[in-house]
């Protein structure tokens, strides 16, 4: 699908399997099957306000047999809380909570008749252990120390780490608390700045994480310790002026990443041999200011079978977005659904969640527009590989020949939607409304920010295809009773929805009442999916991973009839 606009919502209500086929590849979707919450108001081990699903991993995924199953989630969040001139002080980490999860297959309402007992029914997944967590760190050649990362703004500040520019965090000038109303300046901060998105867990305990100040890959060892970097093309770097590298967040650069919109999606394939990396919507001198010209973005692919840090990329793709109306009213597109997370599922095939700005946690009244995961293969239709074009890739190298028109000598990837999270039917089952753009929020309205996604096996031989995908949200830290780590370092309390003077505050019928709590808040939330993803009909020469597996002739009858269920 190279141009997907949405003028009315992309609702769907069907209750049963739907099933998309892109190529070789047919992708089952047999609709939602178990909802989970963590209170907003919840603390992490570090005694700061959970929540930010920007990334979600999988570990100790167990089967037990009895319709049962259990694992720990690994949950990266952003930045940490931040509003206007605020921005906190919060270290990058890995939160882990341990879970059970009972699928509910039946066809009739999971119950409730007050909002209480319908949040309390959303119960398929159970948290089984404390919140604990890891931060990473890493060594900063500045101060000769062993460091935590920060997610205060750098402004225009660098350093040399890993043998590169990055962004570096020297000083900060911003509000002490969001209650606060006085600039002031802090030095002597010397930290690393990573305003984390995206999370790869390597079965050692390795891996990357994708970042949005630089757009940055960091790798880290099984310690949590950083201890490499992959900088991408100077096409996908800020630069303002020309010549000069300024990852700030707040004021737009004149070419690279837009601000808050780098590496949103990072993936490596189950052979471990390829790295995805997927900017959130398109560089700057692909678009414009408008939102609906953000929608040419590019994917980079890194061999990192025997360099886990090599930064030569293999190959360079631009995807075209979906591209929606915020206000639903027929007319032209005005906003890009940006992408928030990418599951790679062998060497040539991944999924991208890709959603709109609307749902709880939005000041906004709009209606919800578009949720959606999406299927991307490199291997159909023979996309244009550019990791070989020095004019593309050079600083301000545009792959448009105006702001959102791809270059037509460009051939983009070919994708396809395979689960629509906006299907009516199936989220009133599990008690989550739709946003209508109408009524007061609550606690059940269905989340703006989706931006984590696991794929884990359904570990049954009479279904070898089957697959559970989990989809996390970022609730940005929102509660009515939110702490966290402010710039000098120490606990500041703060409520998200009524942030400080100058800053865009909630109004009221945006505001969930307390439930279950006596605090506001937005929930960090779990959608589960059942899916069934198999190769058919031609041979490839890339050797799938084994996340899909290609049946032998004894099993092909198998897969026919999960085809066919």
């Amino acid at each position: 699908m190279a141009q997907a606009q949405f003028t009315v919502p992309n609702v769907v209500n069907v209750p049963g399997a739907v099933t998309n086929t892109l190529d070789d590849t047919t992708f089952i979707n047999y609709g939602l099957v178990g909802v989970g919450r963590i209170s907003g108001s919840a603390l992490d081990a570090f005694g700061e306000t959970f929540g930010s699903v920007s990334s979600l991993q999988i570990t100790g995924w167990t089967n037990h047999g009895n319709g049962t199953y259990e694992g720990t989630f690994n949950i990266l969040p952003d930045r940490g809380y931040n509003s206007g001139n605020f921005f906190s002080a919060y270290a990058g980490r890995i939160n882990q909570v341990g879970f059970t999860f009972t699928p509910y297959t039946g066809s009739t309402n999971i119950g409730g008749s007050t909002d209480a007992e319908k949040l309390a029914a959303q119960n398929q997944i159970i948290f089984t252990t404390p919140i604990t967590g890891t931060k990473f760190t890493y060594d900063d050649p500045l101060t000769l120390s062993n460091s935590f990362t920060t997610g205060l703004d750098p402004g225009t500040n660098c350093a040399t780490l890993f043998g590169q520019t990055l962004p570096y965090v020297t000083s900060f000038a911003g509000l002490s608390s969001p209650g606060s109303t006085n600039i002031t300046t802090y030095t002597n901060i010397n930290k690393l700045p990573v305003d984390a998105e995206a999370l790869v867990l390597k079965p050692d305990g390795s891996g990357y994480i994708g970042d949005e100040y630089g757009p940055n890959i960091y790798y880290f060892n099984s310690s949590k310790k950083i201890v490499g970097v992959i900088v991408p093309p100077a096409a996908f770097q800020p630069f303002s002026p020309s010549n000069v590298l300024n990852f700030n967040s707040v004021v737009p650069a004149i070419s690279g990443r837009r601000n808050n919109q780098g590496f949103e999606g990072v993936s490596l394939s189950p052979d471990g041999t390829r790295l995805f990396a997927l900017l959130q919507s398109a560089t700057i001198q692909d678009s414009d200011a408008s939102q609906e010209n953000r929608k040419q973005t590019r994917l980079l692919v890194y061999d990192v079978g025997t360099n886990p840090t090599n930064s030569i990329p293999l190959a360079e793709y631009a995807l075209t977005l979906p591209t929606y109306r915020t206000t639903i009213n027929g007319v032209a597109v005005n906003a890009t659904c940006a992408q928030s997370d990418v599951v790679g599922l062998d060497n040539t095939r991944f999924l991208v969640l890709s959603r709109d700005a609307h749902g709880l946690g939005s000041v906004t009244t709009n209606a919800i527009v578009y949720k959606s995961v999406l299927l991307v293969d490199i291997s159909v239709g023979h996309p244009t590989n550019l990791a070989s074009d020095a004019v593309k890739n050079a600083q301000a190298g545009k792959i448009t020949t105006a702001p959102g028109v791809l270059d037509p000598a460009i051939t983009p990837l070919k994708w396809i939607e395979v689960v629509n999270l906006l299907n009516t039917n199936q989220l009133g089952k599990f008690n989550i409304l739709f946003e209508d753009g109408t009524n007061q929020v609550s606690k059940l309205v269905m989340g703006e920010k989706w931006e984590g996604m696991a794929l884990v096996s359904v570990s049954d031989t009479n279904y070898p295809n089957d697959y559970f995908l989990f989809v996390g949200n970022d609730n940005d830290f929102l509660s009515s009773s939110g702490r966290m780590l402010g710039p000098d370092g120490t606990m500041v309390r703060y409520n998200g929805f009524s942030p400080e003077k100058g800053a865009t505050s909630y109004p009221p019928n945006r505001i969930p009442a307390a439930v279950s709590s006596a605090n506001q808040e937005y929930d960090t939330c779990f959608l589960v999916y059942r899916v069934s993803i198999a190769i058919r009909l031609r041979e490839r020469s890339t050797v799938p991973g084994p996340m899909c597996k290609r049946p032998s002739s004894a099993a092909r009858a198998t897969e026919e009839s999960l085809l066919r269920r």
